[in-house]
């Protein structure tokens, strides 16, 4: 955390972060500087704008930097037995 943003790393993707809330509003800056994006959002709904916000957040980075996937070991012989 420095100066009020916070430094989180998602999908092996390094983000920066400022969030911001009051009774009536949910706010949320973010910035991938190795990517040169990033976005600002505000919901001004008390009830959900805090969950909407994080969830904006997750649903950007896996659709525009998804996860890389991982390698799957190869087996050698027979098939393996499933229960």
């Amino acid at each position: 955390m420095c100066l009020g943003f916070y430094e989180n790393h998602i999908n092996d993707e390094r983000i920066i972060t400022h969030g911001g809330d009051t009774d009536t509003f949910h706010s949320l800056l973010v910035i991938l500087p190795e990517r040169q994006a990033g976005y600002f959002v505000s919901y001004n709904s008390p009830p959900g704008g805090n969950s909407a916000r994080n969830d904006l957040l997750m649903a950007f980075v896996d659709h525009f930097y998804p996860a890389p996937k991982a390698a799957t070991p190869e087996i050698g012989g027979a098939p393996p037995i499933i229960c």
